[in-house]
């Protein structure tokens, strides 16, 4: 497998700058990750604290709800910051998009200098 397809499926199926690392381009390899785990990480604190709200909530009640009532409680919860989390999903697709491009780009440019 040559430079250019390992840092590309890096870049794709490991995380945003890891094909950068593979190729010793660490400064640029944590300019894509750092935002990109950023992201991730807000993602996955915000639906912990959205789910910890519903368990209070739920605990507050002390009643036993069906599974619709449930339902409604989550996709509820979930309305609050939706165009905030529609821009964060688009924006860490980008960065993984860009992370691949540029990886490939980078490996091929090194190929290519060091024929």
């Amino acid at each position: 497998m040559n430079k250019s397809v390992k840092a590309t499926l890096l870049s794709a199926l490991v995380c945003p700058g890891a094909g950068h690392f593979s190729l010793k381009l660490y400064v640029r390899g944590l300019i894509f990750m750092l935002p990109f785990l950023t992201g991730v990480y807000y993602l996955l604190q915000s639906a912990m604290e959205k789910a910890n709200a519903l368990l209070a909530m739920l605990e507050q009640t002390g009643v036993m709800l069906d599974e619709a009532e449930l339902m409604k409680m989550i996709e509820t919860a979930g309305k609050v910051d939706a165009d905030k989390f529609t821009l964060l999903y688009t924006a860490i697709g980008l960065i993984w998009l860009l992370a691949m491009a540029d990886a490939y780009w980078q490996s091929r440019k090194a190929e290519t200098r060091s024929e």
